[in-house]
């Protein structure tokens, strides 16, 4: 522990002279983006017009963020995302906890921290400076990069655990996907605490007018910006400038992290025009971000990837003897035509008859496709109609993606991540923030100099998740963990009081009748049995 704190205040010590504190803070996230997509994106937006010479982001270039997992170099959304929000290296699959020692880590992990959680930069920032915090995003919301601000767990696929946590973490705006998640006792829990809860419904979402809320469109995720029904779905652009607007109402500012979540998945489709049209979608949110910054004076915006995905590039071995000689018709005229992503094709294409493939692909892509083509899609739609797991999906989808692919010189090298220094953009009222090749732990430290946590991130971990144990050492009190429907319970008690604490709940329960909350939730942790809790709780025994 001792070399992790040191690791940290040196960071601090480091980065210290980039700026000042900040009232408002606008972190935005491009998932699973590399410099060749966005470098895809400009060329594309070119193409079709000629205006079009750059990104709302290119300005505010300033470096590169090493970014990988504490036992792999090549990382994956959820540890990186916990790096920029608690500045700890972790695993895949865990969010806001810390890993376990691992033979592959790259860094010490010391193992008396395994399992624990570690407080984010947005928990202390509403906290210790009473800051407004907001998300929008495009996937479902306990998914890895939302849920990493305000949760924290092992496995990040365990949505239900996650959601509650969220829930009972007091973010003052949510706006993404996922709507089906948000359990019926969630809902009911925020519309105790005076939030106003819209799910599906376009038409209160633009109504809304206080900074406690939730908006939810889709079961889970919305839908890809080239297949999304606008008189049913927000673009990220329309979330982020709601956001903004709601969150403003707080007086002692905000933080809102902004994610463009579908990048990752259309990269993981291999699907050029996918990447394409969600990159735009980002950037138009990175557009309304930049504006309220430059006419605020006292917002900072900080743009992001949390790592590469499909090592797209442009160009492939299809060119590999004139390169060259490839002209920006040959490169983009594939794309042009295009009016909807793989995934939304495949979508399209389900409930039709093998026959309609031909016609469908010419109008949506402007391509014709061979027989071979066609059965090949054929097939893969028939296994995911039998049994639409979402390996079956998978496959169907990339059947589609591989006719774009075949007609372009548009080149991918897997459907995973890849290991490469993300970009890293910066807007600055004062022009000063870190440049060059900075590691993500490094981004931490600095999001919390800008917010003004400074080096307090460790002493409100200790405040805010201490070890139940460390906080009732005396032989006068009882711990208990009661299992009941496999919900888990914290039982506390000395001869003259007895409290109830809910697993990744916030409320406190003293007696019948009396309940009170705090400002974190209680987090049990299966795999170790112990639990973190807020040193608050000790009061109702004083």
């Amino acid at each position: 522990m001792k070399k992790l704190v040191l690791i940290t205040v040196c960071l601090f010590s480091m980065l210290s002279m980039y700026g000042r504190e900040y009232k408002n803070i606008i972190f935005m996230v491009a998932d699973g983006t590399s410099t060749a997509g966005l470098t895809l994106t400009r060329w594309y937006n070119y193409y079709l017009d000629s205006t079009r010479t750059q990104l709302a982001l290119d300005p505010y270039f300033c470096g590169m963020v090493k970014t990988h997992s504490s036992n792999a170099p090549i990382g994956d959304s959820a540890p990186t995302m916990m790096q920029y929000m608690t500045g700890f290296l972790s695993q895949t699959g865990f969010l806001g906890m810390c890993p376990p020692p691992d033979p592959n880590d790259l860094l010490y992990i010391d193992p008396r921290s395994a399992y624990r959680p570690r407080m984010t930069v947005m928990e202390a920032a509403r906290i210790f400076k009473n800051k407004a915090i907001g998300l929008a995003f495009t996937c479902e919301f306990p998914h890895a990069t939302p849920a990493n601000t305000t949760a924290h767990w092992h496995k990040r696929s365990e949505y239900a655990v996650i959601a509650d946590q969220m829930v009972h973490n007091q973010i003052d705006v949510v706006f993404g996907g996922g709507a089906s998640l948000l359990s019926t006792e969630n809902q009911k829990f925020l519309a105790e605490q005076n939030y106003t809860v819209c799910l599906n419904d376009l038409t209160k979402f633009r109504q809304l007018q206080t900074p406690s809320c939730w908006a939810l469109f889709g079961e889970t995720a919305l839908p890809n910006e080239l297949d999304r029904d606008t008189l049913k779905y927000p673009s990220l652009a329309e979330m982020t400038r709601k956001a903004i607007e709601l969150l403003n109402q707080h007086k002692e500012g905000f933080i809102l992290m902004v994610e463009g979540s579908k990048i990752d998945w259309a990269a993981h489709r291999n699907d050029a025009i996918g990447m394409i049209s969600e990159i735009q979608s980002f950037d138009a949110a990175v557009q309304e971000a930049i504006r309220f910054a430059q006419a605020d004076s006292n917002t900072l915006v900080v743009v992001v990837s949390d790592h590469g995905n499909s090592g797209i590039s442009i160009g492939n071995s299809l060119g590999d003897n004139f390169y060259d000689k490839l002209s920006l018709y040959d490169l983009m005229e594939p794309l042009a035509h295009a009016r909807m992503t793989a995934e939304g094709l495949a979508n399209y294409l389900i409930p039709l008859s093998k026959d309609s493939i031909p016609a469908i692909l010419k109008r949506e892509w402007g391509m014709e496709i061979s027989i071979p083509e066609i059965n090949l899609i054929e097939y893969a739609r028939q296994n995911y109609r039998k049994n639409p797991n979402g390996r079956n999906k998978d496959s169907y989808i990339d059947q589609i993606a591989n006719v774009m692919k075949q007609r372009s010189y548009i080149g991918f090298t897997t459907h995973g991540h890849t290991g490469e220094a993300v970009f890293l953009a910066i807007y600055s009222p004062d022009g000063q923030h870190p440049q060059g090749l900075i590691t993500a732990p490094e981004l931490n430290a600095y999001l919390c100099e800008a917010s003004g946590i400074h080096d307090k991130l460790n002493q409100l971990n200790e405040e805010y998740y201490c070890p139940v144990t460390d906080l009732f050492q005396e032989k006068s009190y009882n711990i208990e963990t009661i299992e009941k429907a496999g919900k888990f319970y914290l039982v506390i008690r000395n001869k003259q009081h007895q409290i109830r604490l809910k697993a990744y709940n916030n409320q406190v329960e003293q007696g019948k009748d009396k309940m009170y909350y705090t400002q974190t939730p209680a987090i049990y942790v299966d795999k170790t049995g112990k639990w973190y809790v807020s040193r608050e709780i000790k009061q109702f025994f004083e």
